[in-house]
């Protein structure tokens, strides 16, 4: 077989993903990355402008393997996310245990949380929880994604658990953004 560095350049091209490849990505997985932007930014048009956003600019990537197409999709997703609402700290005082501190005890007595409690969270402490949380990113990467110390990724993550787990004030329901979401998936 004739090797030549045509072929071989066929061949890398073949492991990067292509604006097709991203479109697929963003078509397979609507509703989980609807969903995603839609807990960040807490607004459904918001939402969509975000999830716009990096359908367009993971399209535009060049150097992307086709394997971690839908993982950099998620990335340039939450990147947006913080690039719109630029989320900041806030100096809160918690009087909560080392329990919730630690683990994420707070959540194992909910069956599934309640969407509109997350929504209800202030900007960071969403961004911290959902980060964090749901998509299980260390606090190391939380803090660099965010700009802020791990400190202040802790606190923020532990305030976001007390608010939910002790039935924090709750969003008023949003019985649009549960419709949106469905709509997404016929």
């Amino acid at each position: 077989m004739n090797w030549s560095g045509r072929n071989l350049g066929n061949i890398q091209a073949d492991r990067h993903a292509t604006s097709h490849d991203f479109c697929r990505v963003f078509r397979d997985s609507l509703d989980s990355l609807y969903l995603l932007s839609l807990l960040l930014t807490g607004d459904p048009s918001k939402a969509e402008h975000c999830f716009a956003a990096a359908l367009e600019e993971s399209g535009r990537s060049k150097q992307v393997f086709k394997d971690w197409a839908y993982r950099w999709a998620k990335v340039t997703m939450i990147r947006n996310a913080i690039a719109d609402l630029r989320p900041c700290p806030e100096r809160v005082d918690s009087t909560l245990t080392a329990d919730i501190a630690g683990e994420n005890s707070a959540l194992y007595g909910l069956g599934a949380f309640e969407f509109n409690r997350v929504l209800a969270l202030p900007v960071f402490q969403r961004f911290v929880f959902v980060l964090s949380v749901l998509e299980q990113y260390s606090k190391h990467e939380c803090s660099l994604l965010l700009g802020c110390s791990i400190e202040e990724i802790e606190r923020a993550r532990v305030r976001a658990l007390e608010l939910i787990a002790n039935n924090g004030p709750s969003a008023p329901r949003r019985e649009s953004i549960f419709a949106d979401v469905q709509l997404m998936r016929t």
